[in-house]
């Protein structure tokens, strides 16, 4: 669907600062750039894995049930590639994978087993369930021991170290302030990166060019994200139309 042969190639890509606190790598964060290199979708579900694992375990030293969440095998590379023109040519707007894969996502979120883990529970053992597995919650007396606020370029982020989750991405990961400082830089680099881009007169020259290859292939659009959201909406009204036939059966 809307697979043509266009794309917008060419045009250069503005430069990240070249400062030497922009450019020192952090620990971590050449883990955290895999992303941007399309290395990193097998390597965060192994870390997963790894990570659910251990939460289980942790779990279980305090007397609760925790069933891991399995990740889904990806079935193309890091989204953050979607320029690349080997990419694209391979997967076009690689719509029909990540739909597969939101399927497969929606079928784990779904499964029976993860309920079991506090089956039986009334509220007061839920939330004690909940406190084991994220750490404490405002409001409890121990909440401020725990927390933890990360500094980052774009703000701080706050986690409970206290919490199994925390616990086991500690055991997996390494120290993890170091590793969400390195990831929150690589968030904000790569927001600077895509802004620098979509505003150097190449890339809209690119997507004139792209728009003029698909006019002539019979499909009006001024922007590539415009022809994804056309299929997605398409997709939906099929969905919606076939979920209605069914209904009438």
């Amino acid at each position: 669907m809307l697979l043509t042969g266009c794309n917008s190639g060419g045009g250069s890509t503005p430069a990240v600062p070249t400062s030497a606190a922009a450019t020192a790598v952090l620990p971590g964060e050449r883990e955290a750039f895999g992303g941007l290199l399309g290395e990193a979708d097998e390597a965060g579900r192994v870390l997963r894995l790894a990570e659910g694992k251990k939460t289980a375990e942790c779990m279980k030293e305090r007397g609760f049930r925790y069933t891991p969440h399995e990740p889904v095998e990806t079935t193309m590379p890091s989204s953050a590639r979607r320029g690349d023109v080997a990419t694209a040519r391979k997967y076009g707007y690689g719509l029909s994978p990540r739909l597969k894969q939101g399927l497969d996502e929606a079928a784990n979120a779904a499964d029976p087993k993860r309920g079991a883990n506090y089956a039986g529970m009334d509220n007061v053992q839920v939330r004690a369930w909940a406190r084991a597995l994220g750490g404490p919650v405002p409001g409890d007396p121990d909440f401020e021991e725990g927390r933890v606020s990360v500094e980052g370029p774009d703000g701080p982020k706050t986690f409970n170290k206290n919490g199994c989750v925390a616990i086991a991405q500690e055991a997996v990961r390494g120290d993890n302030v170091a590793y969400m400082q390195a990831e929150m830089r690589v968030e904000s680099l790569t927001g600077e990166v895509w802004s620098r881009m979509v505003a150097d007169p190449e890339w809209a020259a690119a997507q004139k060019r792209w728009s003029a290859c698909m006019k002539g292939r019979g499909y009006s659009y001024s922007k590539a994200d415009d022809a994804s959201d056309d299929i997605v909406r398409r997709l939906r009204e099929s969905r919606n139309t076939k979920g209605a036939d069914a209904a009438k059966r």
